[in-house]
């Protein structure tokens, strides 16, 4: 008998999940965005998901959740986002706080951005793998305008101290971003307690599908698009919804 000992590289899809999204593969088939019957009788099953992602994180419908191909590409909107947004109007708040041990998606565009000016300041873990709220909060300058950190590592498990720090960043009015892909579906996850800007996540970390993640956003914090070309998704990010792994 096999036994499968890596979930946090991906999980088995749940056999619940799979029969959710069937009908959508056969009887359900339209386009959200369509204005006639097939788009509009799919629009209902796609609110109801979005509204349990709502749930889940415990925010109120003003922040935006934007579904997103996976977390890679919610990782890469906050910190292009952020770069654009902030950054390039204003070189004087060019530097960002991250840890050592974040996922590739966060290191290597941090990387591909200092080639653009951005300034990185990497955190080490200790011994144990873990990262003191007050290493990050000593990293922090006049000039940090974002702090991006694990809430938890997909290597080791060590949880990260989210919430210190995000209140921190809150009290020095600068922007937090968290990957919590190993944390939803494992940890409770209140964003009414926690100051969390951003929050990106992936469906096939807890029994999703591949291909489809999310990315939360504060009301008032939005970034600009990474992908252009369509309307959906408020306006927030192009590209037609797969509905069926939503």
């Amino acid at each position: 008998m096999r036994v499968y000992l890596d979930n946090n590289a991906t999980t088995k899809i749940d056999p619940l999940v799979r029969v959710k999204m069937q009908p959508f593969f056969e009887e359900l088939y339209g386009n959200p965005n369509s204005l006639h019957k097939y788009g509009m009788e799919v629009r209902p099953a796609l609110n109801e998901a979005l509204g349990d992602m709502y749930d889940a994180l415990n925010v109120p419908d003003s922040d935006d959740i934007i579904i997103t191909s996976c977390a890679t590409e919610s990782n890469n909107t906050v910190l292009k986002g952020i770069f654009f947004k902030y950054i390039l109007k204003n070189p004087e708040k060019n530097h960002i706080v991250t840890t050592s041990v974040e996922h590739p998606a966060i290191l290597d565009t941090l990387l591909y951005l200092s080639d653009f000016g951005v300034d990185v300041t990497y955190v080490d873990v200790d011994a144990e793998g873990g990262v003191s709220a007050e290493a990050i909060k000593a990293a922090v300058t006049d000039k940090t305008i974002l702090i991006s950190m694990m809430w938890a590592n997909n290597e080791t498990g060590m949880i990260f101290p989210v919430e210190e720090v995000s209140a921190f960043a809150k009290e020095k009015g600068i922007l937090f971003h968290t990957d919590a892909v190993q944390a939803i579906g494992k940890l409770k996850i209140d964003l009414t307690a926690v100051n969390v800007d951003y929050l990106t996540f992936s469906a096939h970390k807890f029994h999703g599908p591949k291909g489809i993640g999310g990315l939360y956003v504060k009301k008032g914090k939005q970034l600009p698009n990474l992908l252009h070309g369509g309307e959906q998704m408020g306006g927030k990010r192009a590209g037609t919804l797969n509905v069926a792994y939503v």
